[in-house]
C-alpha cells in the first residue's frame, strides 16, 4: 500500500469510522456529529470555551487551510479565518455547517487521493514541514477536537430539557 493511501485511510477512519461509526480512538467525527442535536451544538456548557458548532466551523476552516496549502498558497491565519463567525443558531444553520464539513472532507480526500508518495515529502510553502507532516497534523487536530466534541456532547445532553 502506498503511504499516501495510508494517509487517506487515516483521514477516512477518523472522519467516517468503520461500519459502526468507530475509529481507533472511539467514535469517529461524523457519526458523533450525527448524534448531536442542534440545541446541544449551540449550547456552551463551559464558559469561555467553544461550542460544538464553533468546533465544526473551525474544523471546516482548517481543511480549507490544508487544501490551500496543498495548492501552494501561503496563508497567515487570523482569528476570524481560524474560528469563523457563526450565523444565528437555528437548525438550518447547523445542518449547513455539517454539510459544509462533509463537502470539505470529501474535497480533502479527493485531493489526497490525487497525490503521489513523492509529493508527501514536498515542503509546504512558508512552513517548516512537509505535506506528510501537514496531513498527519490535520488528522491529529481532528482527533483532538473529536474528543472535545464528545465531552461537550455529553455535557450538553445532560443539560438538555
Amino acid at each position: 500500500m502506498r503511504e499516501v493511501d495510508r494517509v487517506a485511510d487515516l483521514l477516512t477512519q477518523t472522519y467516517r469510522g468503520d461500519a459502526a461509526g468507530m475509529a481507533w480512538f472511539g467514535p469517529a467525527l461524523r457519526p458523533l456529529l450525527g448524534a448531536v442535536l442542534p440545541a446541544t451544538a449551540f449550547h456552551r456548557p463551559l464558559r469561555r470555551r467553544h461550542t460544538i458548532w464553533e468546533l465544526v466551523a473551525h474544523l471546516a476552516a482548517n481543511i480549507d487551510f490544508v487544501l490551500a496549502r496543498l495548492n501552494g498558497t501561503e496563508l497567515q491565519l487570523s482569528t476570524n479565518s481560524d474560528w469563523p463567525p457563526l450565523p444565528e443558531p437555528i437548525v438550518a444553520a447547523w445542518e449547513d455547517a455539517l454539510a459544509a464539513l462533509d463537502a470539505r472532507y470529501e474535497a480533502l480526500l479527493r485531493r489526497v487521493a490525487g497525490l503521489g508518495d513523492a509529493q508527501l515529502s514536498q515542503p509546504v510553502v512558508g512552513r517548516p514541514y512537509d505535506v506528510h507532516a501537514m496531513l498527519h497534523g490535520n488528522i491529529h487536530h481532528n482527533v483532538y477536537h473529536t474528543g472535545q466534541i464528545a465531552l461537550l456532547k455529553d455535557a450538553g445532553d445532560s443539560h438538555a430539557p
